[in-house]
C-alpha cells in the first residue's frame, strides 16, 4: 500500500498555508511530485550510457 498525497490537495495546503498563488502552488507541488521519476529517468540513461563506455564521475550528485 501507498501513502500518496493528491497533487490537489498539496496545492490547497500550499495555497491555504502559505498563502500563495495557485499557479506557484501547482508549480511546487508538480515538482516535487514528478522528482522521483526524473531520477528514474536518469538513472536509466546512465545506465544505458554506461553499457556504451561513457564513465560518470562517482562524486557527482546522484
Amino acid at each position: 500500500m501507498f501513502y500518496v498525497t493528491n497533487i490537489s490537495d498539496s496545492t490547497n495546503s500550499f495555497m491555504k498555508n502559505l498563502c500563495v498563488s495557485y499557479k506557484y502552488a501547482f508549480t511546487v507541488s508538480s515538482t516535487v511530485r514528478f522528482i522521483p521519476v526524473f531520477l528514474n529517468d536518469m538513472k536509466e540513461i546512465m545506465e544505458a550510457q554506461t553499457v556504451r563506455g561513457v564513465e560518470f564521475d562517482k562524486g557527482g550528485i546522484v
